[in-house]
């Protein structure tokens, strides 16, 4: 159990020369710092450091410690009855007590416990050990299980006033106001008496107890968080309470229609700020209150309270990364998905599937994806972190997936708005596509080499590397690449690159970017002796923007030699246009 801590607790280093009260338990002790006295037996500090009650049987019990209340003082406390009270579990707090026997003294307390739904927090005044109502907070507040109040009395020279938080929260409201009737002493003791049945004799907790001067706020108020509520307001939480606010204290920029302003729930330190329509998503707004006052009348004021709504991803905002479709044996598939847009998108309404066999599961868990970021879905998480190397675990999602065929298959990221269901990518995936030189590719995944050209472009995805663990779930791709800014039509990521499997530069890749559509594309391989050795492209009609991979294996499948090698490339277009260019690269081995 957490402790609870008033917002007066800030105050009370400030005070501690003059306080004639102060104890939050912390030092575990009741015998000093301040000294308590009567059934102190029947109390303990707890783990917690909290004052708990510890009977050994039902009865009651009644401590006590000397205050020396002036005649404007405050008194703080919280207490916790862990039930729901009733006459015969029942709390008194005596806050300015005459005399050390309850029956003789005059004094003011607070009581708890009766019996029903209806129990309230009531204000009694002593006279030679008769009580008197003066006063009751709200009904049914203090009724539940557990039953209990952050609560403050302030005695000014002709009112008595009660603010109390019946949550464990810090905010106070005002409860109960009466006028004062009797003068108290300044010679007084403050008293806790508890009457408990057998099975309540440890359900009674009390904290933060406090009698001294009245602290005075000459503080304006504080944000203490924002949050929206859903696309249409905002929730501002404040460290008081506050002054009602119109729509037009209120700046947005973008501008935004503010409709209404009103406390939330009734609660004085909370405004809820509702818009005339929907903020638009992946957009930041930024919120001012140049004028805010509280109940006091103190005053601040709240600049650039940042808030944005998640935006919804649309066609290509989102793209199918990497998939492990053939996994160990007893292992898992997982799937990969990577956010390439600007904006953080919400993951609510996103379906994976399966379109050749109609299985489809809904993507549970993470709230959002960040520009840029990854993540990976599985149905076994610690199985991929045994064995595979995770370089951000916190990115792979345990989840329901659809069933994936090992060879080929189909994986498609859907979003749901709850009326449309949209494909924002999907991939065909087939064995082929792994690198020619891996005999077994059983737990190894494929990786998409550019989130920029469509999924199904065959040279677009290869094997992970071996370097790499053969998977990089939740994190960039081994064979990832970068774009490069060029004016060239035909331009190669690299001079040299070695065909031989270890993971590194095992890929030459070709990025082309033809003047307009229409060109048929020819790409050839050559020695640098001009043998013919392979044929990348015959003939093909490919996109204005592309890639084309080479692994280095010839027309037989054979890996090449090392050497300087020729790429060609040739284009005609029905208009009579014609590309044409030759690139020279070299084929080297890692020499061990």
């Amino acid at each position: 159990m957490c402790k609870y801590f008033f917002i007066i607790s800030l105050f009370l280093t400030h005070f501690v020369g003059n306080c004639q009260l102060s104890d939050d338990f912390s030092d575990g002790d009741l015998s000093s710092n301040p000294s308590w006295s009567g059934n102190v037996e029947n109390f303990i500090v707890n783990d917690d450091l909290e004052l708990q009650l510890n009977a050994p049987n039902a009865g009651e019990s009644f401590i006590f410690t000397d205050i020396a209340p002036g005649e404007t003082n405050e008194w703080n406390f919280n207490f916790r009855m862990e039930f729901s009270p009733s006459s015969g579990n029942a709390l008194r707090i005596y806050f300015s007590l005459s005399d050390q026997d309850i029956s003789v003294a005059n004094g003011y307390y607070l009581e708890v416990g009766e019996t029903g739904s209806d129990d309230e927090l009531k204000f009694f005044t002593l006279e030679s050990g008769n009580p008197t109502l003066l006063g009751s907070g709200m009904m049914g507040a203090v009724s539940a299980d557990p039953a209990q109040a952050n609560v403050k009395i302030v005695k000014s020279p002709d009112m008595w006033q009660v603010d109390v938080n019946y949550n464990g929260g810090a905010i106070l409201t005002p409860e109960i106001t009466i006028p004062d009737v009797n003068s108290i002493s300044n010679t007084s003791y403050f008293g806790i008496w508890c009457v408990y049945t057998s099975t309540r004799t440890d359900k009674f907790f009390f904290d933060n107890i406090y009698s001294g001067p009245e602290i005075i706020d000459n503080e304006g108020p504080q944000l203490s968080s924002s949050s929206l509520q859903n696309s249409s307001s905002i929730l501002l939480c404040f460290d008081e309470s506050v002054a009602e606010l119109s729509p037009s204290d209120i700046l947005i920029s973008p501008i935004v229609e503010i409709s209404s302003v009103e406390y939330f729930q009734g609660e004085l330190n909370k405004l809820l700020v509702s818009f005339s329509q929907e903020i638009t998503g992946g957009i930041d707004y930024s919120l001012d209150i140049p004028l805010l006052t509280d109940l006091a009348g103190n005053t601040s004021s709240i600049e650039s309270i940042m808030f944005s709504r998640l935006a919804t991803p649309a066609i290509g905002d989102l793209v199918i990364n990497e998939i492990l479709s053939d996994p160990f044996p007893n292992g898992p598939d997982f799937v990969e998905i990577f956010n390439r847009s600007e904006n953080t998108l919400s993951i609510s309404g996103l379906l994976l599937a399966n379109s050749d066999n109609g299985n489809i599961e809904a993507i549970e868990g993470p709230e959002s994806i960040a520009p840029g970021d990854y993540m990976a879905f599985t149905e076994d998480k610690d199985f991929l972190e045994a064995n595979y190397i995770l370089q951000n675990p916190d990115a792979v999602y345990e989840i329901d997936l659809p069933s994936y065929n090992n060879n080929d298959g189909n994986v498609s990221l859907l979003y749901d708005d709850g009326v449309n269901t949209i494909t924002i990518d999907s991939f065909d995936y087939f064995d082929d596509l792994h690198y020619v030189l891996l005999d077994d590719t059983e737990g190894v995944s494929l990786e998409r080499l550019s989130s920029e050209i469509d999924a199904n472009t065959e040279d677009n995805w290869n094997s992970a590397s071996e370097l790499s663990g053969f998977a990089t779930p939740g994190y960039q791709n081994s064979n990832r690449i970068i774009p490069t800014v060029t004016t060239d039509i035909f331009h190669l990521d690299k001079k040299v690159f070695s065909p031989d499997g270890d993971g590194f530069e095992d890929l030459l890749i070709v990025n082309y970017a033809l003047p307009k559509a229409g060109f048929l594309l020819s790409i050839n391989i050559y020695d640098a002796e001009g043998k013919f050795i392979r044929n990348l492209a015959e003939s093909t009609l490919p996109s204005v923007n592309g890639i084309v991979q080479w692994d280095g294996t010839d027309k037989d499948g054979e890996i090449t030699s090392m050497g300087i090698y020729v790429a060609h490339f040739s284009g005609i277009h029905p208009d009579g246009d014609i590309v044409d260019d030759k690139l020279v690269f070299a084929v080297a081995q890692v020499l061990d």
